[in-house]
């Protein structure tokens, strides 16, 4: 059975932060924060963050959220601006650490550590971002998908297994395995 609504605005994306606390982005640039309980309450947190999405919660409970761009961090209190994005993609890795891609290179966050890792990958193709269970870094392109492991980025394409090349979306489970979702398809990538 579901909840009464408690948001009459169109979202954009959310984030649970923890099993009562959702984070809230429209495409007019409101980030909200909402508890769920006995009295569900949404509180606007701000309105100067316009086509807010890729939004993400760490195990810090830092929200890292996308606007033009522009990657931010922050919580209840507000934001800081953290670096520009090649595109709006973040992931959260199992250890808590955030993840984005740059122009030039993907980056981690780590508490407050800024740890960069060089791509030869086109920005301009890039189109999903996953972290494995075990540290390995999958992004997804539109010429197939790349993982990084070892100290070394290998490619999968089409002629690989791919269902196509055009990678719209990645997905890990716990045991490593990799969902891709293509424009042709889903493959599945096993560790």
């Amino acid at each position: 059975m579901a909840s009464p609504h408690i948001y009459n605005e169109r979202v954009q994306d959310a984030a649970v932060a923890d099993p009562v606390t959702l984070w809230l982005a429209t495409a007019d640039g409101r980030v909200s924060l909402t508890t769920v309980g006995e009295r569900s309450v949404c509180r606007e947190v701000s309105a100067d963050y316009p086509g807010a999405a890729g939004l993400a919660t760490n195990l810090a409970d830092q929200l890292w959220l996308v606007s033009q761009r522009i990657v931010y961090r922050g919580n209840a209190a507000g934001f800081e601006r953290m670096d520009t994005l090649a595109l709006p993609i973040t992931a959260v890795a199992p250890d808590g650490s955030v993840w984005y891609a740059t122009q030039t290179e993907l980056v981690r966050i780590q508490g407050d550590q800024r740890l960069p890792l060089a791509h030869n990958l086109d920005p301009d193709t890039i189109t999903a971002l996953a972290i494995a269970p075990d540290g390995k870094v999958w992004v997804g392109t539109t010429a197939g998908t790349a993982v990084f492991n070892g100290g070394q980025w290998q490619t999968i394409t089409a002629a690989d297994g791919l269902a196509s090349n055009h990678v719209t979306h990645l997905a890990i489970a716990n045991d490593g395995s990799v969902w891709v979702g293509t424009s042709g398809g889903v493959s599945w990538i096993r560790p």
